[in-house]
């Protein structure tokens, strides 16, 4: 009812996106995220919202486009603005990173487009355990063994309670063959 009284006004539509999402209606919460964008393009939450919504539904491309304009939404902003969004961006990056991964054949400058992600979303949410798991976990998939741990370790230094953080660490250690350390 709410976007029927004020069609011009985003909020409600994100609100009702939530709730669709809420119910799991992906098709329903996908529409009302769009149309929330075109009242309101630059919405951060929004496009980091559409992505899941998008890779839920099937379609990669689409989410993967989502996050990069939520990227480059983010880089236009002035630099207050973009300290108190960094946590939507450290996950806008690294989504972008793991959907540019994701495919079958992943190549050489993938690789890179995907380092480069995980590590902005470090950089943007530094005390974020997750965005150094991810790019260990990176690491880790790449056969990177050493770097791997290096960024698992700092995540578990800064989470040491999160069980899988520790577990990621085994598998590294495993893989470099030393059993003793796992």
């Amino acid at each position: 009812g709410l976007c029927e009284r004020f069609p011009n006004e985003a909020k409600w539509l994100y609100f009702l996106a939530y709730q669709y999402k809420g119910k799991k209606d992906v098709q329903g919460a996908i529409k009302a995220y769009e149309k929330c964008l075109e009242l309101s393009p630059r919405w951060l939450k929004v496009l980091a919202e559409l992505g899941p919504l998008y890779e839920e539904n099937g379609s990669t491309e689409k989410a993967l486009e989502s996050c990069r304009n939520g990227i480059q939404t983010y880089k236009a902003m002035k630099p207050d603005r973009q300290k108190e969004l960094a946590p939507i961006y450290s996950k806008l990056s690294a989504r972008a990173a793991k959907l540019i991964c994701s495919g079958g054949n992943v190549t050489e400058t993938d690789k890179n487009e995907a380092e480069s992600l995980f590590r902005e979303s470090i950089a943007a949410d530094p005390g974020n355990p997750d965005a150094w798991y991810r790019l260990g976990d990176f690491y880790l998939g790449f056969g990177k063994y050493d770097d791997a741990l290096q960024y698992l370790q700092k995540a578990e230094s800064l989470s040491p309670k999160k069980e899988y953080i520790p577990h990621k660490i085994a598998q590294a250690h495993l893989k470099k063959g030393n059993h003793k350390q796992a």
